[in-house]
């Protein structure tokens, strides 16, 4: 699983500063956030499920875990 959630971006293809006007320009996204996107939803309906149980969940959702969605 965190295999699949937890990659390096690679530099983005966006322009900067005075090139790039979000309000006009449309944004690069990532080829795999489509991918990712799934495996996102899925772990969120993993915790938000009635049969998830934190004490177990704890042995592999580890601060580095959280860490790393977060970065």
């Amino acid at each position: 699983f965190a295999v699949n959630m937890f990659r390096t971006l690679p530099p983005s293809s966006n322009p900067t500063g005075a090139e790039f006007d979000p309000e006009e320009d449309e944004p690069t996204l990532e080829a795999a956030w489509p991918h990712l996107q799934l495996v996102y939803e899925f772990f969120l309906r993993f915790l938000e499920s009635p049969d998830f149980q934190p004490n177990i969940a704890k042995k592999y959702i580890d601060q580095k875990f959280v860490l790393q969605v977060y970065l």
